[in-house]
């Protein structure tokens, strides 16, 4: 009778299904084996062998380091690290409105809304819930008619969604047509409020129909209008715009492009770098009451981040480039002429003749 020892029993049963066996029952090997079945079919044990104790002096520092682990933060109470979203599920099942930053959320929000709501004033309608005022479709189809100038296919008024999924396929079918490649963004996320989706597809609009046709020297688009920024605010002390985010935090840019077109509405010689706060305000008072550009930007958002949003910036910019277009050029700096009087004439004045004293 032979005595197996411990080690040797507890190998026997790990590696028992990869073992050849007499049994009419066929059992699967483990999954660690499936990919190599003539090893499978030759295997030999012995417990003495160096590879067998090493396997075995693995596991245990494996399973001591993962006891220590768990003893570690059930002493720190500290859980486990939770993903945000399971990357390993197909897209749609994300929380995707949660890979969006917060603040720049709402920087978007409050410029995409006053942006659209600009150009839906001239219909005599208007938005307040960005993600909700165009689920239907219909106020989406109007947008885009007042923007392009073009009539867009009778809408649906029917109420039921697909309806509205209806609507909203047609101002895609819209934008696609004029060569612009929706990706990821569909009706059906438009008409459930995706908040996400929504702000995409307008600020998709916003470039295709504010941004992409801005042509300056051999640039165009977001170049183009960054190009125009830089030469109109070029002879301005402490402004030197190298970007749409951080280059307009103090307010001085704002405050250099209307004083360049406009400089009877501001005097650039006394802002300070100092205070952002005064600058952007006075900018954004500015552009509302003289120049019909709507407040599109909050001070202490542009001022108090680390890094503004680009596209609420762009967008914004964007308006101030289409309102000074048409306008006569300005000459850099304002010449002011002083009109001096004549010369006082100090010479002794000659007693005038009688006519008579002259014959």
């Amino acid at each position: 009778m032979s005595v197996c020892s411990p080690e040797k029993e507890e190998a026997e049963d790990l590696f028992e299904e990869s073992t050849p066996s007499n049994s009419t029952q066929s059992t699967s090997p483990p999954q660690q084996f499936i990919r190599n079945s003539k090893f499978r079919q030759t295997f030999t044990f012995d417990s003495s062998s160096p590879a067998f104790r090493r396997s075995k002096r693995l596991s245990l520092e494996s399973s001591r380091r993962t006891s220590a682990m768990v003893d570690y933060y059930s002493a720190n109470q500290q859980p486990y690290y939770q993903p945000v979203c399971d990357y390993t599920q197909p897209e749609e099942e994300w929380d995707r409105d949660a890979l969006l930053d917060p603040a720049w959320e709402k920087q978007q929000k409050k410029t995409f809304t006053a942006w659209a709501n600009s150009h839906l004033r001239k219909a005599g309608t208007g938005i307040e819930i960005i993600e909700e005022d165009f689920q239907n479709g219909l106020k989406l189809m109007l947008l885009l008619e007042v923007i392009s100038g073009e009539a867009l296919p009778r809408p649906d008024r029917g109420k039921m969604r697909f309806h509205h999924i209806a609507n909203v396929n047609k101002a895609l079918a819209y934008i696609e047509s004029k060569g612009v490649k929706l990706v990821s963004i569909g009706a059906e996320e438009i008409v459930d409020g995706n908040v996400k989706m929504t702000l995409g597809l307008i600020w998709t609009i916003i470039l295709r129909f504010a941004i992409q046709d801005i042509s300056v020297g051999e640039l165009s688009a977001r170049d183009g209008l960054l190009l125009w920024c830089q030469r109109k605010t070029a002879p301005y002390d402490n402004v030197n715009v190298q970007n749409f985010n951080t280059s307009w935090k103090d307010g001085l840019a704002f405050c250099a492009l209307i004083h360049r077109h406009r400089p009877e509405l501001l005097d650039y010689s006394k802002l300070s770098k100092s205070d952002p706060i005064h600058n952007l305000n006075l900018a954004f008072d500015i552009a509302e009451k003289h120049l019909d550009i709507p407040k599109m930007l909050d001070a202490e958002d542009v001022a108090h981040s680390i890094k503004p949003d680009e596209k609420s910036i762009m967008t914004y910019v964007s308006c101030f480039y289409h309102a000074f277009q048409n306008q006569p050029k300005v000459r850099f700096p304002p010449q002011e002429i002083a009109i001096s009087p004549p010369p006082r004439d100090t010479r002794p004045q000659q007693p005038v003749r009688n006519a008579r004293d002259v014959g």
